[in-house]
């Protein structure tokens, strides 16, 4: 018999809008397995990123079945929101656009029988991520290796960019992985939380506590000589 399996990939849009990571596991049916009818089966192959603005999109292998709808959660919420009823089976696929102004750090999708009602499948939580985009021609602070950016405005969590090179830049929350004030940025470069006395270097390490994690680190992308992706949760 051969694995029904479910999988779930990313497919990226260019946006100049704002802009979300994810680990997820879901069971699978063994190829030894006999498949009923009315059945579908889940399995996450691949690390996937769930991007705020961007396409995210569901593929799925069903038996018996046809109808099913689709639904997602935020964070720890009680309940789904069902975001697509009565969707046929047979397509194996479905393109979800994460919406920009979503509020939260996490989304759980969800599968069911239209008919029945019965929960399919269910996965666990998938990192939002979002995308903020930098302007490096209309960016001074930036022009120069030690360079800082502060970023507030627009963003759930605010964070710094710094030019490390001619052509590297680091990204770095400014939330204390303490108990989650937003930390001061010194004129080195280096942090101080006002809550409990925290301090980070220019590398986001710890260097007093009581915080004992260093400060979350942003993935940033050149998209070309003037311009700069920092995807942000």
């Amino acid at each position: 018999m051969d694995r029904r399996k479910f999988t779930k990939e990313v497919t990226k849009i260019v946006s100049t809008g704002i802009l979300l990571s994810s680990n997820q596991l879901i069971s699978s049916c063994s190829d030894d397995d006999v498949i009923p009818d009315g059945t579908l089966s889940l399995n996450i192959t691949e690390y996937v990123e769930l991007i705020a603005g961007e396409v995210f999109q569901l593929n799925w292998n069903s038996k018996g079945i046809e109808e099913v709808d689709l639904a997602y959660k935020i964070d720890q919420a009680v309940n789904f929101l069902t975001f697509e009823r009565n969707y046929p089976a047979s397509s194996s696929k479905y393109d979800f656009t994460v919406p920009e102004n979503i509020n939260g750090t996490s989304m759980t999708f969800r599968i069911s029988d239209s008919t029945s009602g019965d929960i399919l499948a269910e996965g666990t939580p998938i990192d939002l991520l979002f995308k903020y985009l930098i302007n490096l021609a209309e960016t001074p602070e930036l022009e120069n290796v030690g360079g800082l950016l502060n970023v507030e405005e627009g963003v759930n969590n605010p964070f710094i960019v710094r030019k490390t090179g001619a052509e590297s830049y680091l990204a770095l929350s400014r939330v204390c992985t303490h108990q989650g004030c937003i930390i001061d940025v010194q004129n080195d470069a280096s942090f101080s939380c006002p809550c409990h006395g925290s301090a980070y270097n220019n590398e986001g390490e710890v260097t007093q506590g009581p915080a004992e994690q260093s400060l979350q680190n942003f993935r940033v992308e050149q998209l070309d000589s003037e311009s700069l992706e920092v995807y942000y949760s």
